[in-house]
């Protein structure tokens, strides 16, 4: 099976090219599901390690182990990659999981060990997943003139060569006639956000009609070709277990006051997901959560055995 993906923590449809570091999958890389990326509700995640070298360009890899999971029906709770390989003269452990943990908040981790590094050669894990779903605002309040997403990323991070940090990408509008690459088109005014923090993102705001909200969150560990030092042993670590979670919305009138009232239905799920208050608990988050954690531990110890 022959894909082309992208580094920088990010990911498109199997053969896709979006300019950025581009990738190709060959080895034990899989695709899992049989989802649209042109149309919404959509569910993805990623976990895979990957390599550049035989002649490829610095910024270009090639994954060897992993999957891409995509779907409209309904998302995976853990994709998971952990395997070591030798490459070109180096050994290579990565270790990457995407866990669901609600709506619009994930738990991403990598961590890429590498013995006998190569200075010709590049190194990238990554794990991540995204969304896209459909939803609509009401207020029985003032007309909001804005709407206002704050996103908060918590982790630690550690890369004493390349980088290893996370990535958050964010875009509200009328999209409907968008595909999922369109998060990720320089012209599409999304956010794109790199390491922790709090970030904003501000849209005009639409009542009362459909908008479509893209997500997507990545950690990813990436040794560019020329980077590495030759033979030397590196260890590069991407923590965002702790989470990926959209914190509050805000909506404010044409005086640019707070609108104190108002909720967001998910067109999918048909009910409220979102209000002035926060999130509502999503029923099955912890269950799901449960469940990955649950199979991600069982495959480590059998990985083990």
């Amino acid at each position: 099976m022959s894909v082309k993906l992208n580094g920088l923590g990010i990911v498109v449809r199997v053969g896709a090219v979006l300019g950025l570091a581009s990738m190709a999958a060959h080895g034990s890389f899989e695709y899992e599901g049989d989802g649209n990326w042109d149309i919404g509700p959509f569910y993805t995640s990623l976990a895979a390690q990957g390599f550049a070298g035989f002649g490829d360009p610095p910024d270009w890899f090639t994954y060897h182990h992993g999957s891409q999971y995509a779907s409209n029906i309904g998302l995976q709770p853990v994709t998971t990659v952990d395997v070591t390989t030798h490459f070109g003269g180096a050994m290579v452990e990565s270790f990457g999981t995407s866990i669901h943990n609600g709506i619009f908040s994930a738990r991403n981790f990598v961590s890429m060990y590498i013995e006998n590094a190569q200075a010709a050669d590049g190194y990238y894990t990554v794990a991540g997943r995204g969304s896209r779903t459909t939803v609509e605002f009401f207020t029985e309040q003032a007309a909001p003139a804005r709407t206002r997403f704050i996103w908060r990323v918590t982790g630690t991070e550690s890369a004493p060569v390349g980088e290893a940090t996370s990535r958050i990408d964010f875009l509200a509008g009328p999209y409907a006639d968008k595909d999922w690459d369109y998060l990720f088109d320089p012209a599409s005014g999304a956010m794109t956000e790199f390491g922790p923090g709090e970030y904003v993102y501000d849209i005009v705001a639409q009542l009362q009609t459909p908008i479509d909200l893209f997500f997507w969150s990545s950690a990813y560990a990436q040794i560019n070709k020329g980077e590495a030092e030759q033979d030397q042993t590196y260890l590069l670590y991407a923590n965002y277990g702790s989470t990926y979670e959209l914190i509050q919305i805000q909506l404010f009138d044409e005086e640019d006051n707070l609108i104190p009232e108002w909720h967001m239905v998910d067109h999918v799920l048909g009910k409220t997901v979102f209000d002035q208050n926060g999130v509502i608990p999503e029923p099955s988050s912890m269950a799901l959560l449960l469940l990955g954690t649950t199979a991600l531990l069982r495959r480590r110890r059998s990985s083990r055995a």
